[in-house]
């Protein structure tokens, strides 16, 4: 019986999941990006002041943070993925156009193979139910009937 993982993801949310008796279940716990700033003195993503012309002073933006702290999120899922490559057979990755290219970009070659399908939605919000209701219309080689799917 083929194992398989579904994993939904955005740029701050990820779920990785399998099918278990007509339903998804998650492997691990849903993750989260840490969004630990207090104060805007304490944000990273603050942006720096340039001086234009006089004393007027323009925010400057050398480089989008939030932009860059969603790649490193998707990093560690896709990380996460490749680590755990003895746990799934086959790989379903529901993201953002923009993040599925990403996670695709950083898994490994060992686990690209196992992906089976790429889908280009944001389901990241969606309940369980409604994912699972998504995915069972994909089309499965015969030997993952057993699955659930």
């Amino acid at each position: 019986m083929k194992k398989e993982w579904v994993v939904v993801a955005d740029g701050s949310i990820a779920k990785i999941l399998k099918p278990e008796n007509y339903s998804l279940i998650h492997v691990f716990p849903t993750y989260h990006a840490n969004e630990m700033v207090t104060t805007l003195d304490e944000d990273p993503r603050r942006f720096g002041r340039v001086h234009s012309h006089g004393l007027i002073r323009h925010a400057s933006p050398h480089e989008d943070y939030e932009d860059r702290e969603k790649k490193e999120f998707i990093k560690k899922i896709s990380d996460i993925i490749s680590d755990n490559l003895a746990q799934y057979d086959c790989l379903i990755i529901i993201a953002p156009a923009k993040r599925l290219k990403e996670i695709q970009t950083y898994l490994t070659a060992a686990a690209k193979e196992k992906v089976t399908h790429k889908i280009s939605k944001d389901l990241v919000k969606a309940p369980l139910e409604e994912i699972y209701k998504y995915v069972v219309k994909l089309p499965h080689p015969k030997h993952q009937n057993e699955s659930g799917l």
